[in-house]
């Protein structure tokens, strides 16, 4: 290239991901990189080989989201309430009160499954550490509630009757502590297989939860009442994908582990509260039932149902526990005998082990190149013969 001479773009090196020059501020799109299309080649693969549940779950957590975020760029949300009852942040308080001794309880647990007993890393670590998350998260948002006169709240622009408070921060508590449950109560099914293969499967479920709770918390606080019932129609289609696809996993799993149909049930439980949370979802909206009666039963389920639940799981994931203790010390100790019986018999003196009787069990080489006589021929036979 001359001195006066110009580049017009990048030149092509053996490393670039492209093979060709591309002119400088051409106006053109450039084409996209083929490390990066690798991975989008890789990640349409991915969802290609989701089941038909699960694809579904995907395609309706795009709709929710973009719905979603097109309702409130062109309707806004309705304004906040000015006061909240008092009775309702009762509630959030007594929530923080049991909430914060049980976090307590299963950061203790945590820290000390963390110990590796006999060099094992206990399935139980991981489930501690999804309560834990799940608590914090209660812990965090109805703490929040209680001390900051319910936190953010916004007119339900729904409800038929009076006036009643949409709490943001609960749709943000939920928006955590929801997907959290889902993969606490799938971990038990999917523990042997690990934690990367269960998220690999979970994460469209996961996905269209978040944005079915999104599409709920839009619906209730946006002015546009058409827009907002379609979001409604979208988050019960929406959830019943989940559960759909969350049954799907349960059948997939192994049907021989260990309780599997105790966890089922637990799955089972869990997709019932979800559905009796839509229930009074609804019932609010109709004026079915009053504010504070809608907001205690979410925070009875918050904390006591989901609690309970988390207890249950406790019992399972103590059982494995135990469980693969046995196994690991059943493993060092058929470990210390294969140990002791190769020093046994590769041993560089004659020993011999007998019964009382005198009848031979053991013959190590050295005592059979001694005598003469093999271990085979020596088995069995009394010392005394």
């Amino acid at each position: 290239r001359s001195r006066g001479e110009k580049s017009v773009g990048p030149r092509s090196s053996p490393g670039d991901s492209c093979d060709f020059d591309i002119p400088a501020r051409s106006g053109r799109a450039q084409p996209l990189p083929l490390a990066r299309m690798a991975n989008v080649a890789e990640v349409a693969m991915a969802v290609r080989s989701l089941p038909l549940s699960a694809r579904a779950c995907l395609a309706m957590a795009g709709l929710q989201i973009v719905c979603g975020i097109a309702v409130l760029i062109h309707s806004g949300t309705s304004g906040l309430v000015g006061s909240v009852d008092p009775v309702e942040i009762s509630h959030f308080h007594t929530a923080k009160v049991i909430l914060v001794p049980a976090i307590l309880l299963e950061a203790c647990y945590f820290i000390s499954s963390r110990s590796r007993a006999f060099n094992v890393q206990l399935s139980g670590t991981e489930m501690s550490g999804f309560v834990v998350l799940e608590y914090l998260a209660k812990v965090v948002c109805y703490t929040t509630m209680a001390h900051y006169d319910g936190g953010i709240v916004h007119l339900n622009a729904r409800a038929w009757g009076p006036a009643r408070g949409c709490y943001t921060l609960r749709f943000v508590e939920w928006s955590v502590a929801v997907p959290t449950l889902i993969l606490l109560n799938n971990y038990p099914l999917w523990h042997r297989d690990g934690l990367n293969a269960m998220i690999r499967r979970l994460w469209p479920n996961l996905v269209v939860t978040v944005s079915y709770i999104f599409a709920s918390w839009v619906a209730q606080v946006s002015p546009n009442g058409p827009a907002a019932w379609v979001l409604i129609c979208f988050t019960f289609v929406s959830y019943m994908c989940a559960a759909v696809d969350q049954m799907n996993v349960v059948m997939s799993c192994d049907k021989g582990m260990f309780g599997f149909w105790f966890k089922t049930g637990s799955v089972v439980a869990k997709e019932v509260v979800f559905l009796s949370y839509a229930a009074f979802y609804l019932m609010g909206i109709a004026n079915v039932s009053s504010s504070s009666y809608e907001q205690l039963y979410y925070t009875i389920g918050d904390v006591l149902l989901k609690v309970v639940q988390a207890s249950v799981l406790v019992v399972v994931r103590n059982s494995e526990s135990l469980l693969e203790l046995r196994s690991a010390l059943e493993q060092r100790l058929e470990a210390g005998k294969q140990d002791m019986s190769r020093l046994f018999r590769h041993a560089n003196a004659p020993i011999i082990t007998m019964t009382q009787d005198g009848v031979v069990v053991m013959w190590n080489e050295h005592i059979g190149r001694l005598s003469g006589v093999p271990e085979a021929q020596a088995a069995g036979t009394s010392i005394f013969d």
